[in-house]
């Protein structure tokens, strides 16, 4: 007796190695996990659309970083997608990493062209009575522990976005763990609309967007095509988190969780 359950412990095994891989048996043995309920906030573009890519998006994430997990629309609302992440994570790494949006944004800084520096506010309310209509003003530090950002103007349309990333990496130039920048490189499309723009652009500033604050600014010396830079003193853990993210797709929009709990 104890032969045939032995016999049949290997034969459910094996199917699950040849039907659904090495993951499909490591879910057997260790079953649990956190579901999460993810909103998606989108002001504009088709909500069906929307969602799907969230979910592609987050699929993508979570096969970066090797994390097992499932991602699926969502029955709780039309808005909303489903996020079962298999095993013991560290929820808070989970979070900060898979639900950050990091909207990536290149735009171009309004303020006289180099050698002037580069016109800052001390307040949002001076920078948006100078900027007017059709500009926007955002936060800048040179510094993380700058006690108060600074304020710039710059133009609304982007040059171009995380839409245009290929890839992106995390380096650093001193080699300190909180001294660390985020390289990328442009698709062929966005490579051509860079190119084009920094060509017409020498000497004038250009501001590196990501999630609504401009994190570096930097003139423009020759025609760059197909790379960049988002030069903001990151430590390792939040510039590699940052790479991976906007290389495994691009999504502009907030996400909110509605909901988490254990399985």
């Amino acid at each position: 007796m104890n032969r045939i359950v032995a016999s049949l412990t290997v034969v459910v095994f094996g199917l699950a190695l040849t039907t659904g891989g090495c993951r499909t048996a490591w879910r057997m043995l260790n079953s649990g996990g956190t579901q999460y309920v993810v909103e998606v906030i989108a002001d504009e573009g088709d909500r069906t659309a929307n969602v799907e890519r969230a979910v592609m998006v987050m699929q993508s994430r979570l096969n970066a970083v090797g994390i097992d997990g499932e991602v699926q629309r969502s029955d709780s609302g039309q808005n909303r997608i489903q996020v079962r992440v298999y095993g013991k994570q560290d929820s808070d790494l989970v979070n900060k990493f898979l639900f950050k949006t990091n909207k990536l944004e290149l735009k171009k800084v309004v303020s006289p062209p180099s050698p002037s520096p580069f016109r800052t506010f001390a307040k949002k309310e001076e920078a948006e009575r100078e900027a007017g209509a059709g500009l926007q003003t955002l936060p800048y530090s040179e510094r993380k522990d700058e006690p108060a950002p600074q304020f710039v103007i710059l133009e609304k349309e982007p040059i171009v976005t995380g839409e245009d990333i290929r890839d992106a990496q995390a380096v650093s130039r001193t080699g300190s763990v909180s001294d660390y920048q985020i390289s990328f490189t442009l698709t062929p499309d966005g490579a051509a609309k860079f190119g084009e723009w920094t060509g017409r652009n020498i000497n004038n500033y250009l501001g590196v967007v990501l999630d609504g604050k401009v994190e570096s600014i930097a003139y423009i010396r020759s025609r760059i095509s197909d790379m960049g830079e988002i030069s903001g003193r990151f430590t390792k853990a939040e510039a590699e988190n940052i790479a991976l993210s906007l290389k495994s797709g691009y999504m502009p929009w907030q996400l909110k969780i509605v909901e988490e709990k254990a399985f």
